[in-house]
C-alpha cells in the first residue's frame, strides 16, 4: 500500500512538474504571441503565472521541502549577530590600510627587481 502511495505521489509530482514547465515555457511565448498587448498588462500577466508555478511547485514534494529548508534558513538568519557601525568602518579601515602597505611593499620589490635586472644589461 505504501509503494503504491509513494508511485501515486510520484507520478502526482512529475504531473505538476510538466505544468510548471508548461507555464514557464509559455511565459517566455507571451510577449511574442501577444505583441499588442501593453507592456504593463504582459508584466502583469508574467507575474500571475509566476506565481501560479510558484503555488503549484509548492505543493510537489521538492516544493515542500524547499519551504521547510526556506524557513530553517530564515530562523538561522534571524540568529546572526551582525556587526555594529562602528565595526564595520573600522574593519573596512584596517583593509584598506593593509591593501595600501601590501601594495606598496610589492611596488617596492617590483623597483628593485627592475633596477636589478636592468643593471645586468
Amino acid at each position: 500500500m505504501k509503494q503504491a502511495d509513494s508511485r501515486v505521489n510520484k507520478v502526482r509530482d512529475t504531473s505538476i512538474w510538466c505544468l510548471v514547465s508548461m507555464f514557464f515555457v509559455g511565459t517566455m511565448i507571451l510577449p511574442f504571441v501577444f505583441v499588442k498587448l501593453t507592456l504593463v498588462v504582459q508584466l502583469l500577466s508574467w507575474l500571475a503565472t509566476l506565481a501560479v508555478s510558484c503555488l503549484l511547485g509548492l505543493q510537489t514534494r521538492q516544493g515542500k521541502e524547499f519551504y521547510a529548508f526556506s524557513k530553517e534558513a530564515y530562523i538561522e538568519l534571524l540568529k546572526v549577530v551582525w556587526p555594529s557601525k562602528d565595526e564595520v568602518v573600522q574593519t573596512g579601515a584596517v583593509v584598506a590600510v593593509v591593501v595600501v602597505l601590501v601594495s606598496l611593499m610589492i611596488w617596492v620589490i617590483d623597483a628593485i627587481i627592475t633596477y636589478a635586472f636592468g643593471w645586468i644589461r
